[in-house]
């Protein structure tokens, strides 16, 4: 889904050694906070037993050589039924009852309300630092506790953002104002509109993910919160003139050439290397002078100047396009892993001990150091900057207006990916002058009719 993944891949290996190397060397230098002759089991329930010690077993256990971990591999059951799936994922949580639980964000919205989880607003509370919480990224631990109605039932140490990047030597030479936190869609695409004129070279706008206007027009109305299913699942509301107005403008920035429209030239090639790869990215080669993209490319940036010294991009960030500073969280935030414990976990503490030092202080410190975030962002706040002062709060300082479109989740299966191919068939019609958006939508809206009674 999102196009963060193939380019972690690049140097994952490289990040577990490191991992590995660099926690092996620290342990030495840190003494364990409990008594190595009192061995304590915690089992714990994850994705990938591998990516659990390169990422957390190893530097953990490393911290507290007198605990011994155990670990179960939650089988993902992608064959089944979302509900089915939730109900599978509940009776294997029941039957190996482990004390820690590392759950991506869609398993943890699952079980949050089952009464499996342990509330850590009461360990907090007894917790000598006070000041634990305060350290966190605010809008993680407020999409956390949304998910439990208010209650923290989990903490996540790693998340993947996005903002709105910008080549500012661009902006200077086409004199240009540089895009601002808190800037609307409407304004953002008509600042791409600026690049469009004679004297200007760059195409304004890149969006990683809107390759079309119809892709465009959807990620705008989910950044509002809007929905095109009524409450009851029943009706398509994608005519309405809400929607109207959004794919207008989405089309119109299409057709004024201002977004840059990847080709096959863009993709990587056998036999590419590294450097390679990152001189095919239109933002880093000067293409383009906006880019809404993940926090991975503030790494690739540094990768390029590291590799071609004569290579200096002038650039910085600001908050992707929102309405009034608040978005619908999904288009913003996504978590890694949640870090839970089990309501009926035999070692409190120890699991207590662990959910701390994965999302504490000296864990941030030391992976943002060495850049082993996997091209995510640490949830401590004091480690989310750069040497270089470039604005790294666009990537958390907005406020949320929900926990995500729960609505699509619902819808039946299938529905989505042919609703998204016949709203992309009526939108080609509209941008090829064929037909109006007024008649695309209301085709669309007939047809995803049709899809909701099958």
């Amino acid at each position: 889904m999102h196009d963060y993944i193939w380019k972690r891949k690049l140097r994952t290996p490289v990040m577990i050694l490191a991992m590995i190397s660099l926690f092996n060397i620290i342990a030495g230098c840190t003494e364990s906070s409990e008594s190595d002759d009192e061995r304590v089991q915690l089992k714990v329930l994850s994705l990938s037993e591998k990516g659990f010690y390169s990422t957390y077993g190893v530097p953990f256990m490393s911290r507290f050589p007198n605990v011994d971990i155990e670990v179960v591999t939650l089988p993902l059951f992608l064959e089944e039924s979302p509900q089915q799936r939730k109900d599978k994922q509940i009776q294997f949580i029941e039957s190996e009852q482990p004390d820690i639980l590392l759950l991506s964000e869609q398993q943890f919205k699952d079980v949050s309300s089952e009464n499996l989880l342990m509330e850590l607003d009461t360990l907090l509370n007894q917790d000598k630092d006070k000041q634990f919480l305060s350290g966190m990224v605010p809008t993680v631990t407020d999409y956390i506790r949304s998910i439990g109605s208010g209650r923290l039932y989990g903490l996540s140490n790693r998340f993947y953002s996005q903002a709105l990047y910008y080549n500012k030597d661009l902006f200077d030479r086409a004199n240009i104002p540089y895009p601002r936190d808190g800037m609307n869609w409407e304004e953002v695409l008509q600042l791409a509109q600026l690049f469009n004129r004679e004297g200007t070279e760059s195409y304004g706008l890149m969006l990683t993910q809107a390759s079309s206007p119809f892709q465009l027009a959807i990620q705008i109305g989910l950044s509002k919160s809007m929905r095109y299913v009524d409450g009851k699942g029943e009706k398509i509301t994608i005519s309405g003139e809400h929607w109207r107005h959004i794919f207008e403008m989405a089309v119109q920035s299409f057709q004024s050439k201002s977004i840059y429209e990847s080709s096959d030239a863009d993709q990587p090639q056998p036999g590419m290397t590294y450097n390679d790869i990152l001189h095919l990215d239109p933002f880093l080669s000067g293409k383009t002078a906006m880019v809404i993209s993940g926090s991975f490319l503030a790494e690739q940036i540094k990768d390029v100047q590291l590799l071609d010294h004569e290579k200096k991009l002038n650039w910085d960030m600001a908050t992707i396009p929102s309405d009034g500073r608040t978005i619908d969280f999904s288009s913003f935030i996504w978590l890694e892993d949640v870090v839970t414990i089990n309501s009926k976990a035999p070692n409190v503490k120890a699991a207590w001990e662990f959910v701390k030092y994965v999302n504490g202080d000296e864990y941030a410190r030391i992976s943002s150091a060495a850049r082993l975030n996997n091209g995510g962002l640490t949830s401590r706040t004091s480690y989310l900057k750069d040497t270089e002062g470039h604005n790294y709060a666009a990537f958390y300082d907005l406020s949320i207006t929900s926990g995500g479109p729960g609505w699509i989740e619902r819808l039946p299966q299938g529905f989505h990916s042919a609703f998204n191919e016949a709203g992309e068939r009526e939108l080609t019609k509209v941008y090829e002058g064929q037909i109006s958006i007024e008649q695309a939508l209301q085709n669309l809206e007939d047809e995803g009719l049709q899809m909701l009674r099958k």
